[in-house]
């Protein structure tokens, strides 16, 4: 039998905890922090799930709160997703931790399954647009590679940015997925004719393809 003597009792039910859900679930937990202020449980090494636990206090002294959140930095959203559900839920820490991990298992777990599974697809298609990202970024570098550098790749809009470095203009690309800005300023008259002509005949043959 494990000997809980030193260790805070706010401590021991996490730890107990970790041992029930190992049970339940058959796959390895592990509890994050010092034997003083244990607060997370992850299931195996690798896993990006993430228990949060947090004790209550005064009238609330009983009550354990459960929290599930996904361990996974995404740049387009800061790290949080919206539009979907967070799993939580409150137990009475007096309750045999058995009884608590049955109730995480049933009400908590499955939220936070769909919820890892909805950060892996989210990376994905992150990683998808990064990549057609490089792909425009490197069509107009193998366009212009005297005058255009690229900058990092800005992941919380799903951009990179090129500047330009040239004698005539400068300015810069903020390049995405499916289209490209520019701001350039200082153009010479003459060239900034000629950007206006490429984009009415652009303009022109697009009304045409419309209208086929």
């Amino acid at each position: 039998m494990t000997d809980y003597s030193d260790i805070p009792a706010e401590s021991v039910i996490i730890l107990k905890l970790r041992d029930e859900l190992a049970l339940l679930t058959g796959e390895p937990w592990e509890a994050t922090g010092d034997y003083a202020r244990l607060n997370t449980l992850k299931p195996a090494p690798t896993s990006p799930a993430r228990l949060f636990f947090r004790h209550g206090y005064g009238a609330r002294s009983n009550r354990l709160e459960v929290s599930g959140s996904v361990d996974m930095r995404l740049g387009s959203s800061g790290g949080r997703l919206y539009g979907v559900k967070y799993p939580s839920a409150t137990f009475d820490k007096r309750r045999e931790p058995a009884a608590i991990a049955k109730e995480i298992v049933r009400r908590v777990l499955p939220d936070l399954r769909a919820l890892v599974a909805a950060y892996e697809d989210a990376a994905r298609e992150e990683r998808e647009r990064a990549s057609a990202v490089d792909v425009n970024v490197a069509k107009l570098v193998a366009a212009a590679p005297s005058i255009l550098r690229k900058s990092e790749h800005n992941m919380r809009h799903g951009s990179a940015t090129l500047y330009t470095y040239d004698a005539c203009s400068y300015g810069s690309f903020t390049v995405s997925e499916e289209s490209v800005k520019a701001e350039l300023a200082g153009l010479p008259v003459a060239l900034a004719v000629e950007i206006a002509q490429l984009l009415e005949e652009y303009a022109l043959e697009m009304k045409k393809e419309t209208a086929a």
